[in-house]
């Protein structure tokens, strides 16, 4: 079992950027009723399964969030016994990956539950799947220790990504890593940045303590970003410089908190995580 200042630590890292994704959550979901509601198709098929499927991919982008608090906090404190390492890692991610879970599935309920039978608002494989793809990778993980660490010494990360097959490419486990983003994206994903995009780009335009050359210099960066992300092939280096520089950019503008929040939630299916 994990000690009370890693739990502690584990805990609000896990809370801070969860809390990230709960105000992203209910955005998207506003946004496929209204397109729904727009061409009068709000109790179709056409709203209906994009909003379970949002909530099914947000069961998944949960427990890597869970998982690269797990992997950073004991990189840096260590932990006391690689022997129970597994099972205490298992024992935390089952609990919040089944809490989250439990909690997306509430929302389901309540966007869908009037016009679904009740097994169609089940999300159990979206679940049991999130649970046997950290299983292996926490098993992959504590076997990537072996001879780099002795029983009651620190835990060293590894240098290597934990890839997370799917849409999500790589997760960043630490400041040495680099996250090489897989190309094969989902269209939902990439629907996603680029309207995150769309609403940076407006906010910027619209800010009146930018001046107009940094706002021309910030539209043309964001412009360029979604060029890239159409390639077959995007350079992941390139786009992580550029999200970042135009994240940076509104993340200071109270106006655009919105848009920095769809960009920041939009990005973490790439393994990009904005400042």
């Amino acid at each position: 079992m994990f000690n009370e200042i890693l739990l502690e630590r584990v805990n609000r890292l896990t809370d801070v950027r969860l809390s990230e994704r709960r105000k992203q959550v209910p955005i998207e979901i506003l946004k496929i009723k209204q397109d729904g509601n727009a061409r009068g198709m709000l109790n179709s098929s056409t709203t209906i399964l994009p909003i379970k499927d949002l909530c099914e991919r947000e069961i998944e982008i949960r427990a890597i969030i869970t998982w690269q608090s797990l992997v950073r906090v004991i990189s840096t404190l260590g932990y006391e016994s690689k022997a129970t390492l597994g099972n205490d890692l298992k024992e935390y991610l089952f609990s919040k990956i089944n809490s989250n879970y439990e909690e997306l599935t509430q929302v389901l309920n309540q966007n869908l539950g009037n016009i679904m039978r009740p097994e169609q608002v089940q999300m159990d494989e979206a679940r049991n799947h999130a649970l046997a793809k950290h299983e292996i990778e926490i098993d992959l993980y504590v076997d990537s220790l072996k001879d780099l660490v002795k029983e009651n010494q620190p835990v060293i990360e590894p240098s290597h990504n934990y890839n997370f097959y799917g849409n999500v490419g790589s997760v960043q486990t630490g400041l040495s890593a680099q996250a090489n983003v897989i190309q094969n994206i989902g269209s939902e994903d990439h629907d996603a940045i680029k309207q995150a995009l769309a609403l940076a780009t407006q906010a910027i335009t619209a800010a009146t303590n930018i001046a107009e050359a940094q706002k021309k210099e910030l539209t043309e960066i964001a412009n360029q970003a979604e060029k890239e992300l159409s390639k077959a092939e995007p350079n992941s280096i390139l786009l992580q410089s550029m999200f970042v520089t135009i994240g940076t950019a509104i993340q200071t503008l109270a106006s655009a908190k919105p848009a920095y929040l769809a960009l920041k939630g939009a990005l973490i299916p790439l393994g990009i995580t904005l400042p």
